[in-house]
């Protein structure tokens, strides 16, 4: 956790206080996959869930991007920020909302899942990188 130590000069006299800075909590449980794209851009990191082949063939092209499988959270969940805004996405939604539960059952509350994965986002003809 953060602190923040404001200090001002009021009348002669310095006075300081101590603030606790709050994680972020994510205002929804979800997000589209328009919704989604516009916060990666202002550098909210995308956790894509999928597994690394189905990554390697097409994968979400954004600022801020982390591979985490579902097969491998529990043992990776470091990884994961907790002070900031994370999004969870996968191929159609079933899987990053998984591991929404799985991760706000340990306590995370910056999480939002994106709805419709992959096929959504594909579907919006939004950026992905393709396997050659």
């Amino acid at each position: 956790m953060r602190f923040i130590l404001f200090v001002a000069l009021v009348n002669g006299v310095f006075w300081a206080a101590c603030h606790s800075a709050k994680p972020f909590v994510s205002p929804t449980a979800s997000v589209s996959v328009e919704e989604a794209y516009r916060l990666t851009q202002k550098g909210v990191l995308l956790i894509d869930v999928r597994e690394p082949d189905e990554v390697a063939d097409v994968a979400y092209r954004v600022k801020n991007y982390r591979n985490v499988p579902l097969s491998q959270l529990e043992s990776r969940m470091k990884e994961i920020p907790r002070d900031q805004q994370v999004i969870l996405a996968c191929r159609s939604g079933n899987r990053s909302r998984r591991a929404y539960e799985q991760l706000a059952a340990q306590g995370y509350q910056n999480l939002a899942n994106m709805e419709g994965g992959m096929l959504a986002w594909e579907a919006r003809n939004l950026p992905v990188t393709r396997k050659e």
